[in-house]
């Protein structure tokens, strides 16, 4: 856990590069292709990379229940808002990230 605060914190604004993260590379993350996956992307891209994936998360929600909206009957509304609980282990895992 303090692994992954130090990745986040050691990413600046922009970053240390792609594959260039030394929590990461170093290994000092164990299961960072699932579990730290933010802060791979927090250490790796900064803080720039890490507000685009949370407006791309958020865009995507959006689009969920815009489409649920303008659904003209109950079966339409239904894939999308079937969908939308597909991104929420997104949020939990970032909220596990920054603790």
């Amino acid at each position: 856990m303090l692994q992954a605060l130090a990745a986040l914190g050691s990413g600046g604004w922009v970053g240390e590069g792609y594959g260039h993260g030394t929590q990461t590379q170093l290994r000092f993350m164990k299961v960072r292709h699932t579990d730290f996956i933010f802060s791979v992307i927090g250490e790796e891209l900064g803080f720039v990379g890490s507000l685009f994936v949370l407006i791309l998360l958020a865009f995507i929600i959006y689009r969920c229940l815009r489409a649920a909206h303008l659904a003209r009957d109950p079966f339409d509304d239904s894939l999308p808002m079937g969908r939308h609980p597909d991104f929420l282990p997104g949020g939990v895992n970032i909220a596990v990230n920054l603790n």
